[in-house]
């Protein structure tokens, strides 16, 4: 299996964990939104810097690790790229809080519309970014640019 393999498994992942949010979206669930969608934003920016030859560590922000590779992105994507850095920090900050809340604020309460319609434009443009990243690295392979990552690992 090739890292752009596995990066292609985590769109799918992501991808259907996009649809699921659906449910939340109808049930007004924004503490599930936010959750949801750091998972959401954690999987694709993996799934980015497995496509650039970066084994991610097992941690729930890798946002500040794509900054540093962010040079290494085709140029048409830097600029979203930097939306979803934002994202995965601002997600993961809430990552907790949204699932389990505190005794002073349950995350049925804690959400705002607002914020679960943001987590879900953050998911849904994660997703679309990054088949827009793994198509451009895969006409670039097809073209025979040898200094593409994503080999074996």
């Amino acid at each position: 299996m090739t890292q752009i393999e596995l990066a292609r498994a985590y769109l799918h992942l992501a991808e259907d964990r996009l649809h699921a949010l659906e449910v939340f979206r109808e049930r007004k669930s924004y503490a599930n939104l936010r959750r949801e969608s750091q998972e959401i934003v954690e999987l694709i920016l993996k799934a980015a810097l497995r496509s650039l030859g970066v084994d991610p560590p097992r941690v729930h922000e890798v946002g500040r690790l794509l900054a540093r590779e962010i040079e290494a992105l085709p140029e048409t994507v830097r600029a979203e790229a930097g939306i979803l850095i934002t994202a995965s920090r601002e997600l993961r900050k809430d990552r907790e809080m949204s699932f389990y809340g505190e005794i002073d604020a349950l995350p049925t309460e804690t959400f705002s519309a607002a914020e679960g319609e943001e987590a879900y434009r953050w998911s849904a443009l994660a997703v679309s970014w990054l088949k827009r990243l793994l198509d451009s690295r895969e006409d670039r392979r097809a073209q025979g640019d040898e200094r593409l990552g994503g080999g074996h690992g």
